[in-house]
């Protein structure tokens, strides 16, 4: 069976949407459906009456048939190759509001990764970025070359270095660099950041949520 081709810009959302269809028609014993899934989901494609294990079929097991149906082998890896698609996408027109945004909330170290292999220089170039990365000797170099970058704020988020380092996915996911960390934080208050900093944004529901994270949050995590 051919695999479905992910377009330019897919949308997560949509597939999101795709899979509790597909649940929905499962559920109603659908015909083509049922023959859908025993093509896609190892667990019911060799199932004689498909329709005895309709209260067995969820979401997650729908979101499998969707990914396979695009060649992937689960759902995360799905999930990570659109959100990798889109940052690159972003990327072309603006890569530090697309590293920070892949950094810290809506996307994957992967996918902020393959952006910042694509551009190096924003690593270099942005105190956000620095901070992101717990690079406290890029931190330090930028605050000497400009006092300003310490309350600078960036978009996507328009947060500042301190808030944008708290919340990064680094310093969750990669405990090596927690030192690097300590003392980049340590060196954007002792400069004058306000440990009370944060921004405020829109979820993917578009309610708001605000995030506020101070020089405590670097202690926590690190």
């Amino acid at each position: 069976m051919d695999r479905k081709p992910l377009p330019a810009h897919p949308s997560l959302e949509q597939y999101k949407k795709q899979a509790k269809e597909l649940l929905k028609a499962y559920r109603s014993a659908d015909v083509e459906t049922i023959r859908r899934v025993k093509r896609n989901h190892p667990r019911f494609e060799k199932l004689a009456e498909p329709g005895f294990e309709i209260s067995k079929f969820a979401l997650a097991d729908a979101q499998l048939v969707i990914a396979r149906e695009h060649g992937f082998e689960s759902w995360p890896k799905f999930v990570k190759r659109i959100e990798v698609i889109n940052s690159q996408a972003a990327a072309r027109a603006n890569p530090l509001a697309a590293f920070i945004e892949a950094a810290i909330w809506h996307g994957t170290l992967e996918a902020a990764e393959a952006i910042l292999a694509a551009h190096p220089e924003i690593a270099h170039n942005s105190i956000h970025v620095a901070a992101i990365l717990g690079d406290d000797a890029a931190v330090r170099r930028l605050i000497a070359a400009d006092p300003r970058n310490v309350t600078r704020k960036e978009a996507p988020y328009e947060g500042d270095a301190l808030v944008y380092l708290c919340l990064s996915k680094y310093l969750r996911m990669d405990k090596t660099r927690s030192d690097g960390f300590i003392r980049a934080a340590t060196a954007l208050l002792d400069a004058g950041a306000d440990p009370n900093t944060g921004f405020t944004a829109k979820d993917e529901y578009g309610d708001f949520e605000t995030a506020l994270y101070g020089a405590a949050a670097v202690a926590q995590h690190a």
